[in-house]
């Protein structure tokens, strides 16, 4: 029996098979590629990742202890943080310049003839104590003026002329509560009685609430060089990064 032999046909149908395995061997080789491009995508996201965590944790604050006369890093805190100690500190320099008038300048033998401001309510001008007006810088911008305009209703007029002064009682400062990332709260009762030379005129005990906001740190650009009074006083004021944008009374628990 003869076999006929198409060698058209045989080769016709190589060259078929021929395309199909190469249209499969592209199709492996577009999905290794597919494959890849996404792993290569994610590994990159994951690197992102963890040098976003590394500058993050770098910026963080540290906090230190001291043990047995040894320094040692406690914990890690963010910028924000500020300690009961330093809040309490900050409150209570803030409070003694702010209500103890005692007709002197800081650093001067000169009597103080106070500090004139300008109302934004009304134009009128209004006086306030020179170490009041600088306590006042530890006041938030928006709240200082007003600040500074309702305390100085309380300071009698014959204060200007070295016939009044005051001294402050600070009974208790609570625990500092934090509000929110960088607001705090702490409250305060506290005594400002006031006198003559010979006799205690009025006592009038305070209660309040001060709200602080932590804030960069002030730094004096001379450090112990600078020759500025005025500046060395507020550095010591904003050093410990902290101001007060509110003030409100508390009414005592019966």
């Amino acid at each position: 029996m003869a076999i006929s032999f198409d060698k058209k046909s045989a080769e016709k149908e190589l060259e078929h098979k021929e395309s199909l395995v190469e249209a499969k061997d592209s199709n492996k080789v577009i999905i290794i590629f597919f494959i890849l491009a996404i792993g290569l995508l994610f590994s990159a996201i994951a690197n992102l990742g963890f040098v976003y965590l590394s500058l993050h944790l770098g910026t963080r604050e540290k906090i230190f202890v001291t043990r047995q006369g040894e320094v040692e890093i406690a914990q890690e805190k963010d910028p924000n943080f500020r300690s009961d100690r330093v809040i309490e500190e900050t409150v209570s320099n803030w409070l003694y310049l702010t209500h103890e008038w005692d007709s002197s300048i800081p650093n001067s033998a000169a009597k103080d003839p106070g500090v004139q401001l300008k109302s934004e309510t009304n134009n009128k001008y209004f006086k306030v104590p020179t170490k009041t007006y600088t306590a006042s810088y530890l006041l938030e911008v928006g709240f200082r003026k007003q600040f500074l305009e309702e305390i100085s209703k309380q300071i009698p007029s014959s204060f200007y002329h070295g016939k009044i002064s005051s001294d402050l009682k600070i009974y208790h400062i609570g625990n500092t509560e934090r509000i929110d990332d960088n607001l705090y709260r702490v409250r305060v009762i506290m005594t400002r009685t006031e006198k003559s030379d010979t006799a205690e005129i009025q006592e009038t005990q305070i209660n309040q609430i001060v709200y602080l906001q932590a804030t960069k740190p002030y730094r004096l650009v001379l450090g112990n060089k600078e020759p500025s009074a005025f500046r060395k006083q507020l550095n010591q004021l904003l050093k410990n990064g902290l101001i007060i944008y509110k003030v409100s009374p508390e009414v005592p628990k019966s």
